[in-house]
């Protein structure tokens, strides 16, 4: 699973007190800033014939306690790590049956065991070589956090005018 996390913190949450009086306003403006990061992460998520679920498994959810709260965005597919950082070179290549899709889509090849043959190519190169990552879920976060401060300091302030 890749996941972001943008925690509440800062002076008003030092005071449980204060954050479980203040936490259903946290919760919005999480819930807020999760959508928004969400929508940026399906954005930039990667289509194409082999990742047809990606941008559907990428789901934002709120955790924690009042005055411990996470924001998380991710996905639980098992290739949405791949997708996000690439595969080392020397690494294990593709498990069999994994590309037949698309090669079948991509490269045009029809035969089941001529796209066998392409996928044993295909598979050693990637094992040899690697893939780049598309970063989508870092994009996301490096475009919401900006958002996510002005929020937090606007919601801190309202805070402490409050407090006092």
């Amino acid at each position: 699973m890749i996941t972001f996390t943008v925690q509440a913190t800062g002076p008003i949450f030092t005071d449980p007190r204060l954050g479980e009086r203040y936490d259903d306003r946290i919760v919005a403006m999480l819930a807020d800033v999760g959508a928004y990061a969400q929508r940026l992460a399906v954005d930039k998520a990667p289509t194409g014939v082999s990742q047809p679920g990606l941008r559907g498994s990428i789901e934002s959810e709120l955790r924690g306690t009042p005055a411990a709260r996470v924001q998380e965005v991710s996905s639980s597919l098992v290739y949405a790590p791949i997708q996000e950082v690439g595969r080392q070179p020397k690494r294990p290549q593709p498990p069999p049956g994994a590309l037949l899709v698309w090669i079948a889509r991509k490269l045009g090849v029809g035969d089941a065991k001529e796209a066998r043959r392409v996928e044993f190519l295909v598979a050693r190169k990637i094992g040899r070589v690697g893939t780049t990552g598309y970063r989508f879920f870092e994009q996301a976060f490096a475009q919401a956090s900006p958002y996510f401060e002005r929020q937090a300091e606007a919601m801190n302030a309202a805070f402490a005018a409050e407090a006092n």
